[in-house]
């Protein structure tokens, strides 16, 4: 599972550093959900294992399917306000939308969206020593959601706003 969530991380990161994107502001993105993170380093990315479904086949192939969720989080005091396009929109929920699922006109997820670019890379590609290689034969997305803001006595040091997408990464390979 470490190599898969290794190659997430690594192609959120790319997403994030790619001008016009809508995860172009996200700060930081971390491997697992620590309860403390700075405030300065929101919004940010967490990525976490879930846990591990096994299919052992009798023909010496086995099926893992690794459940991961991929949470955004926003410290809700900096976020609250309304929208400043839509004075009918609370902010962050504008914005963990279009960061979480933004489509465009054909309603299509767009490519820099934390789904668009689970859509755009199923077989997790990534490189090593200038070959390409994946870290998953089918990676899904399972569900998103969108939590209320949690309170501070929460697991968080101050109220936050999260948004979590559920993906189901598949491997298969021999004994």
């Amino acid at each position: 599972m470490d190599k898969t969530i290794e190659v997430i991380k690594q192609l959120l990161l790319d997403s994030i550093n790619t001008a016009g994107s809508p995860l172009s502001d996200v700060k930081t993105v971390i491997y697992g959900n620590p309860s403390k993170i700075p405030e300065s380093d929101l919004p940010a990315i967490t990525i976490k294992p879930v846990g591990t479904d096994w299919d052992m086949r009798g023909s010496r192939v086995d099926e893992k399917r690794y459940n991961i969720e991929i949470r955004l989080v926003y410290n809700a005091r900096d976020y609250y306000g309304l929208s400043k396009e839509d004075k009918d929109k609370v902010f962050v929920v504008e914005d963990s939308i279009n960061k979480i699922e933004k489509s465009n006109d054909s309603l299509e997820v767009v490519s820099g969206s934390i789904c668009g670019v689970i859509q755009n890379n199923q077989c997790l590609p990534y490189k090593e020593d200038g070959v390409t290689k994946y870290a998953s034969t089918l990676t899904q997305i399972v569900s998103t959601r969108y939590e209320d803001p949690k309170d501070v006595s929460a697991t968080r040091e101050f109220p936050t706003y999260e948004a979590v997408v559920v993906v189901s990464s598949q491997s298969i390979g021999d004994r």
